[in-house]
Order: C-alpha cells, then structure tokens, then sequence
C-alpha cells in the first residue's frame, strides 16, 4: 500500500468518525438497601447528628415527594454509601430514585446544583427496626472535594402512591451549617427546612498530599525489596 492510498484512507474514515455519531453506552446506576438497628460506625468521611431528635417526618407520593439534605465533605474522599436513621416503613417494596448534586451555597436548592449521580432502586420488603437506619449503597463511588459542599435528594418513582417512610430530623448545633430540602410537586419547587435529617456518608478518604508524600519511600522501598528478592 502506497502513502497515497494511506492518506486517503486516513481521510476516509476520518470523514466517516465526523459523520456517524458515537457516544459512550450509558447504563442506569443501581443503588441497594440494607437496614440495621445501629449506627454505622466504620468508613464515616461526614456525618450529620442533630443532637435534639423530632417525631419521624413522613416521605410519601401523596405529600412529598421529595427530600433532600446538604452536606460538606471535610476532607477528599470517595462517597459509597448513605445511611438515614429511619422510622416506619409503609412504602414496602417502593421504587425510588437517589440523587447527588454538588451546590456552591448553602441556600442553593437542587435545581440549582450540578447533578453528579443518579441511581434507581427499590425499598425493602419488610419493616426495618424501628427506629433504625436505612443504608443506600451506590453502585459508582461518587467523588467528594475537600471543603465543597453537596446535597442528595430521595424522590419516588413511579405510581402514585400513599404509603410512606419514617425519617427522624432534629434541631441543633447542625441546623446552622446544613439545609434540608422538601418538595411536593416532583422537583418542580422546593422548600426548605431549619430541621435536618440524620444522616451519615460512607466511604474511602483520599490521603492527602503530605501524607502520600510520607508514603512514597515505604512504596519505594517495598518495591525495591521484591525486585531484589526476585
């Protein structure tokens, strides 16, 4: 093959990339549920503990459709898992969809983030503990920036319905530093709350810069020790 039949080729398909349109498959998140009757207590990056605890606020299709909470990651990391201190649980089986977005202001609704993940799935079977906690696990890590703040939104999907799940909010020290965030016409306008849900985040922190700097002569000298040996 000659430079000439080359180029042309290579001209060719270059034309034909700029035509056909290509996109990356996307594939719908999964997000699964377990219960517990405790706190988690491992892997916590944030959690948000409103020290004065209210009755359970009551998320349902017929008068609320949507809640959502802020939260401020401390330090790098890579979320995994939500976890909410739960009361009854009416809405058995009940699909749901689970949404991160990241805010630059406290007072910014979810409308006014930046979607960062979406995932589906559905609630359990059977009554939980009661009170206990529920416990979203996120088939993607989503990553989390030291300093900014983020917000999840929890919303029904599907038929209407009017069964429900209990979740406890307080007041307190918290409240000043978090805003919770309702809706009763699908995300169309929210309200917000000075109550705030209980609510941990879960997942791996990223080292920071000193440390891994601190690591490298570990790594190194691991490295060099199996290069020896070998």
């Amino acid at each position: 093959m000659n430079s000439s039949t080359k180029r042309f080729l290579v001209h060719l398909f270059a034309g034909l990339f700029a035509i056909v349109p290509f996109s990356t498959p996307v594939f719908a998140a999964v997000v699964t549920v377990s219960t517990s009757g405790e706190a988690p207590v491992s892997n916590i990056l944030t959690s948000v503990l409103p020290p004065t605890t209210a009755t359970a606020y009551s998320w349902s299709k017929a008068n609320l459709s949507q809640f959502g909470q802020t939260f401020r990651a401390p330090g790098d990391g890579s979320m995994e898992k939500l976890t909410l201190k739960t009361g009854t649980l009416g809405a058995k089986n009940a699909p749901f969809t689970l949404n991160i977005y990241r805010v630059e202001n406290i007072t910014d609704a979810p409308s006014a983030g930046t979607s960062i993940y979406t995932g589906t799935g559905t609630l359990p079977a059977s009554q939980p503990p009661n009170p206990g906690y529920m416990t979203f696990t996120l088939d993607t890590p989503v990553a989390l920036a030291a300093g900014k703040l983020y917000l999840f939104t929890l919303s029904y999907v599907g038929d209407p319905q009017t069964v429900s799940l209990g979740f406890f909010r307080g007041t307190g020290a918290d409240s000043g530093s978090n805003v919770f965030w309702t809706s009763t016409d699908n995300g169309v306008t929210f309200a917000s709350s000075p109550s705030i849900g209980y609510l941990y985040i879960q997942g791996s922190a990223i080292p920071e810069a000193n440390t891994a700097m601190l690591l490298l002569p570990a790594i190194a000298g691991a490295a060099l020790l199996i290069r020896h040996r070998r």
